[in-house]
């Protein structure tokens, strides 16, 4: 159906037994990344970013789902799914939340405030109040620096 429906609608294509496959693989995927917001199968892996003399200067926050079957899946396994099926905003949301979190959590060590960068849907930005969202969940996390710098 999501197929021709993205090739314009009005139509119906025939579908074989691989393709039925996939589609029942994106119907498991989609249930597990439900139940995943809940039960903690999400999570955030911080890449480095280094500056030309090599300090250390920001992170790159990247999501992964981790499946029992598929392993841990980079977003770009999950994602398109995401958005398709109205999960983009409680990942997206659930995401913001744990960048700050941890961010709070570094400096509560004694660590030194860093940026951490991370991806935003396109969908999230439609909402006109992803900006009061942000500076909702940073105050909420008990340092908007911490997730502004």
């Amino acid at each position: 159906m999501y197929r021709a429906k993205q090739a314009g609608g009005s139509q119906y294509l025939l579908v074989s037994s691989p393709s039925n496959s996939i589609a029942g693989e994106g119907s498991e995927l989609e249930l597990f990344l439900r139940g995943a917001l809940d039960d903690g199968g999400l999570e955030l892996y911080y890449q480095p970013q280094y500056s030309m003399t090599g300090n250390l200067c920001s992170l790159h926050a990247l999501l992964r789902l981790n499946h029992p079957q598929l392993g841990t899946l980079a977003a770009e396994r999950f994602l398109p799914l995401a958005e398709e099926c109205g999960l983009i905003l409680p990942l997206g949301n659930w995401v913001l939340d744990e960048v700050c979190r941890q961010s709070v959590a570094w400096q509560g060590q004694g660590l030194t405030p860093l940026r951490i960068a991370f991806s935003v849907s396109p969908i999230q930005f439609l909402h006109a109040d992803f900006s009061a969202r942000v500076l909702s969940t940073a105050a909420q996390r008990g340092s908007i620096r911490a997730c502004w710098n």
